[in-house]
């Protein structure tokens, strides 16, 4: 006891004040790091509730915003932009040839065998143009950031074959007779065979991705004249009356 009050009468009378600063530091350390904790463990359950219920947030999405049929709109635009019943996709140039060949041969003589023989060609430039009837029905639904056109099928028009350079050939036989007739019989026929080939399940397949492209472009145009701002769209399907299903590739509208 004396010992004690002598160390109290050293102080001056007031407790040892030393350890106050060290348990404040202290207090203020622990402090830190609860609230650094917090913050993290904030943090962290942040991204995993985001990540969970952005599925969801999109779903509802989707369900506020459904399909839009917009096909009077794009068929106004069309009216007003082109003022046409046909909408040109693309035209084709090919160098087209009619071949026929005539034989000669007779059961009595070589048993048959073709004694003679002649072969005549047509050859010209032939264009082929390819389009879709503004007049025949559409359909444009807008789903999201896509915009789907089922469009009508692709026709064809007359083809026009490039008269000044066309071009005929004979590989005349001894015993085919009357040859420029029937040269000229081919030549009139050509005409006939080009719209017959312009039709033809071959041709129409060959420039099918062609038009597509070219529909798509020409959607893209008015993606940027009239929806801008009313529609996020970003890719276009184009899908044509005579197939079954949309293609796997869109095209992504260009902003220009």
């Amino acid at each position: 006891m004396d010992e004690y009050k002598n160390s109290f009468n050293r102080s001056g009378g007031q407790p040892n004040k030393t350890a106050a600063p060290a348990i404040s530091r202290a207090i203020v350390q622990i402090v830190w790091i609860i609230a650094i904790f917090a913050f993290v463990e904030f943090l962290f359950f942040g991204i995993v509730f985001y990540r969970m219920f952005s599925r969801s947030f999109n779903t509802l999405d989707k369900g506020l915003n459904p399909k839009m049929d917009i096909t009077q709109t794009f068929i106004g635009y069309t009216e007003q932009a082109k003022k046409v019943q046909h909408l040109l996709l693309l035209k084709v140039t090919r160098n087209e040839t009619d071949r026929k060949e005539y034989r000669f041969s007779h059961p009595w003589i070589m048993n048959g065998k073709t004694l003679s023989s002649s072969i005549m060609e047509v050859r010209a430039p032939v264009t082929y143009s390819y389009y879709v009837n503004m007049k025949d029905p559409w359909k444009i639904i807008c789903e999201g950031e896509t915009l789907a056109i089922v469009a009508p099928k692709i026709q064809v028009e007359e083809p026009a074959t490039d008269l000044s350079r066309l071009e005929t050939h004979i590989d005349s036989g001894k015993l085919i007779f009357n040859e420029p007739a029937k040269l000229e019989e081919l030549r009139k026929q050509f005409y006939t065979d080009m719209i017959k080939k312009a039709v033809s399940r071959e041709y129409m397949d060959s420039v099918r991705e062609d038009a597509r492209r070219s529909l798509a472009e020409f959607a893209n145009g008015w993606i940027i004249a009239d929806l801008t701002g009313k529609y996020p769209v970003k890719y276009i399907s184009v899908r044509f009356e005579d197939e079954e299903k949309f293609p796997l590739l869109n095209y992504s509208v260009k902003k220009y």
